[in-house]
């Protein structure tokens, strides 16, 4: 019969604290941990290895941080102030750009061509808005 464990923020602190206690031994058992603060021995095994918990990880199909997310609407913003329109293309740019700087490589994987189109959708803020002219007479 398998083990129930209870949900996942409480087996998450349990992990944390685990983690904690055993922050200064160099070698542990790492089963017998699991069973003591009664967590799963292969997500306590990932803790150690330095993998983030579920919780921590972005969404799935999601390439930007939340920190990313707001950069580039801070982008948005900007060009709306200059009155300058930002194309489809800028902002891929833009968004390749913040994910390259954050890759260990530098090259993170080019973002897909209906990237902007589902990020615009997740972001009904960001609309795009037809521009008015500043000046008629121009």
């Amino acid at each position: 019969m398998p083990i129930y464990y209870g949900n996942s923020a409480d087996v998450e602190l349990r992990i944390q604290a685990c983690l904690d206690d055993f922050s200064g031994v160099e070698k542990f058992n790492i089963a017998a941990a699991a069973r003591d603060y009664c967590v799963p021995v292969t997500r306590l095994r990932a803790r150690i290895k330095g993998r983030s918990s579920r919780h921590d990880r972005p969404g799935a199909n999601q390439r930007l941080t939340k920190v990313q997310d707001d950069t580039l609407k801070l982008y948005i913003r900007r060009c709306d102030d200059l009155g300058m329109p930002c194309l489809m293309p800028q902002l891929t740019g833009a968004a390749q750009f913040l994910i390259d700087r954050d890759h260990p490589d530098g090259r993170a994987a080019p973002l897909g061509k209906e990237w902007l189109t589902r990020w615009i959708e997740r972001h009904p803020e960001c609309r795009r808005i037809k521009q008015k002219p500043q000046d008629i007479n121009r």
